[in-house]
């Protein structure tokens, strides 16, 4: 079987456990990959690529792509994320800060995210109270579009990159 398979990967599931549960079912010695990791606690499509065109992710692992997250301004979390308790908060104006995050940025990774350092998750090493100095990383967006304000202050947003 050669292809794309398009999975829409739960939040508590690594990339590369949904990579393993593909591989299981179609049989041994199937070849699977996917088109970049989405954060364990993340949810969302998660490209995979079966066959033969697993040799196209150097094709795809770097071109534009589109994130829709919820976003509370002005608060920030111990864990960078929703899962955390929150350490700083309120005040803030989505208006105000979005321009900052448009264009050519160095975006520093967070601890909590599933990239390695030395073959270990960082988010591995973030529990284990292990913290150490990632790099910043180039990164461009194109466009940040508010979709949709919920009750409780917080936005959905789209995010082109």
């Amino acid at each position: 079987m050669n292809g794309f398979l398009c999975v829409l990967k739960p939040p508590g599931m690594t990339s590369s456990d949904a990579v393993v549960r593909v591989r299981r079912k179609l049989g041994r010695g199937a070849k699977v990959g996917h088109a970049g990791t989405l954060d364990p606690e993340a949810s969302g499509v998660l490209p995979l690529m079966i066959g033969r065109a697993a040799r196209l992710f150097d094709y795809l692992g770097e071109k534009e792509k589109t994130y829709v997250a919820q976003l509370k301004p002005g608060y920030a979390t111990d864990t960078q994320d929703a899962h955390g308790a929150i350490v700083s908060g309120g005040g803030a104006q989505l208006e105000a800060v979005l321009p900052r995050f448009i264009g050519d940025i160095a975006q520093i990774p967070p601890m909590y995210s599933a990239l390695k350092r030395d073959g270990q998750k960082l988010c591995d090493l973030a529990r284990q109270g292990i913290d150490v100095k990632v790099e910043p990383r180039p990164t461009q967006v194109y466009a940040i579009d508010v979709l949709h304000e919920n009750e409780d202050g917080s936005f959905i947003l789209q995010i082109r990159c």
